[in-house]
């Protein structure tokens, strides 16, 4: 396995999905040898993480240190630097916009399973986020297991 020093979670505003995901890698690993951050492709000006999926973190214990949400930016790729989306249109995205498809994965591909990471969206119950945390932590589980295999 390719040795990686930084992991960016990518979601479609990055106050949702990819920074729960972030927050809960934080947790997860314990040697803290790669850095983990959460980006946006759609970002128009920086807004705090949705409050539910913050109240779920909060609730799991998982501290979220992400105070707004960033752009994704080309920057953000590089060699030593994992990319991971929550859906297949989002990593269809990077190779449209930014020409980036090295290192790039959805994070269920990463995890050896197919499919996206719905959004539980503004609107959506307290159980909606549950449900996306808990997916979340599987696969976040079965990506350090890969990493560090």
């Amino acid at each position: 396995m390719k040795q990686y020093r930084r992991i960016v979670f990518v979601s479609r505003s990055d106050m949702c999905r990819a920074p729960m995901a972030a927050a809960i890698y934080h947790r997860l690993d314990s040697t803290g040898e790669i850095e983990a951050v959460s980006r946006g492709l759609v970002v128009l000006f920086p807004e705090p993480i949705n409050s539910k999926a913050a109240l779920v973190l909060e609730n799991h214990e998982t501290p979220c240190t992400k105070a707004v949400s960033e752009k994704f930016s080309a920057v953000d790729a590089g060699p030593e630097t994992l990319i991971l989306t929550m859906t297949e249109d989002q990593k269809k995205r990077l190779a449209e916009d930014y020409g980036i498809t090295e290192h790039v994965f959805t994070l269920k591909e990463f995890a050896g399973e197919s499919g996206d990471i719905q959004e539980p969206f503004g609107g959506g119950t307290l159980g909606a986020y549950q449900d996306c945390y808990s997916e979340l932590v599987r696969l976040v589980k079965k990506t350090l297991f890969t990493l560090t295999a």
